[in-house]
């Protein structure tokens, strides 16, 4: 099971949401969490950053063995696995497209749970981007009910098979709006809360992520 999570402006909770999943999900089995948004992931983590990553397989001879790719892999806690994108943070368009394709097919393993951080994606998005929400089972917007981060979502090439909603009483919006402005579901809704925060300054968040928390993300699980 492959989930792509995913926003259309920054600073919503992407990243954070995307380790909050891939550790529930590690709880009750195995997964990875593949980072390719932006690089954040290790410090999110609390844990080093790796020296290579999935760019670099994509552009090993093509006589590499496939599983070479799995051995990129950093196991950052029981049963969960952390791979980068390999190029400062992020995949870039000008991999090959049928390379990307094959790699991440491998890492959809369906005896696992395999969490993808896309990051910030518009209209430009790269192929990579585009060859991992092809592949994925689930595409995940991230948002707060937000009217701007809304209508961009609204313009967007990419339609969502669902939405974690980022609570915000101060909004005027809410869950029935976001779902009726984006003709989506929200699968989740997950509060902004100071423990999390808290958890993420001190690179402790696979220890530290709130009982609610998990609750919420378990049901997307």
């Amino acid at each position: 099971m492959l989930t792509a999570l995913w926003s259309v402006k920054g600073g919503v909770g992407v990243s954070v949401t995307a380790a909050v999943m891939a550790v529930a999900a590690a709880k009750s089995g195995s997964a990875l969490l593949f980072d390719a948004g932006g690089g954040d992931q290790p410090s999110i983590l609390g844990v080093p950053e790796p020296s290579s990553g999935f760019a670099n397989w994509v552009e090993s001879p093509a006589d590499v063995a496939l599983d070479s790719l799995r051995r990129l892999e950093v196991e950052v806690a029981s049963g969960l696995q952390l791979l980068v994108a390999g190029r400062d943070g992020q995949a870039e368009p000008a991999l090959p497209a049928s390379r990307v394709r094959l790699g991440i097919c491998l890492l959809a393993d369906a005896q696992r749970s395999t969490i993808v951080d896309l990051g910030q994606i518009d209209r430009s998005a790269c192929g990579f981007t585009e060859a991992v929400l092809g592949r994925a089972d689930r595409s995940l917007l991230v948002t707060t009910p937000c009217y701007l981060a809304l209508r961009r979502a609204q313009n967007s090439l990419h339609r969502p098979s669902g939405i974690v909603l980022i609570d915000d009483p101060d909004r005027a919006l809410g869950r029935r709006d976001v779902q009726e402005a984006l003709d989506a579901p929200v699968v989740c809704t997950l509060s902004r809360t100071a423990a999390i925060a808290r958890s993420v300054d001190a690179g402790l968040l696979l220890a530290r992520v709130p009982m609610a928390t998990q609750r919420a993300v378990s049901r997307i699980l």
